[in-house]
């Protein structure tokens, strides 16, 4: 009984010290639910929990997926979405000039040689993991996400 006094004196309290913030209507709580931004870790198709150093993430606004260079362009951070653009298109000579040499490599050599495939599949690989993967980690597109999704919030409030 002693507890439960206790309780309901905090929570009586707590309400004149930390008053509630404005609630919002069910019409901004739709508005800020399809317009913002989060971000799911993934390992292959499965969803994770993402680590800050982590380098697979996707980015949606409402359920819509956001490429890397997109969720920077929403965000107002251009830089980093040039920074993605050019990241994303140096793996193309990667995956271009690998699989060429691969080709002439097993051509010279008469069939599949391990010392003329290697190299070029570990450039092959590299381009690839480029491609797929996003330029910044998780930890930088998170504070991003957080920074974006408050200025969001209090637009909708103040309307």
């Amino acid at each position: 009984m002693k507890y439960l006094v206790l309780v309901i004196l905090f929570i009586f309290v707590a309400t004149f010290v930390f008053p509630q913030q404005d609630e919002l209507t069910l019409e901004q709580l739709d508005e800020f639910f399809d317009s913002q931004i989060t971000i799911i870790g993934y390992i292959g198709k499965k969803e994770v929990e993402p680590r800050p150093l982590s380098t697979k993430w996707r980015a949606y606004q409402g359920e819509k997926w956001l490429s890397e260079s997109d969720f920077f362009l929403i965000t107002g951070h251009e830089l980093e979405a040039k920074q993605v653009s050019i990241f994303h298109l140096g793996s193309i000579p990667l995956i271009i000039s690998s699989t060429i040499t691969v080709y002439l490599g097993i051509k010279l050599a008469g069939g599949v040689s391990f010392i003329y495939t290697i190299i070029p599949l570990a450039l092959l690989y590299s381009g690839l993991k480029r491609l797929v993967n996003t330029r910044f980690p998780y930890s930088k597109a998170e504070v991003i996400m957080n920074e974006y999704n408050e200025k969001l919030l209090e637009e909708i409030k103040e309307k």
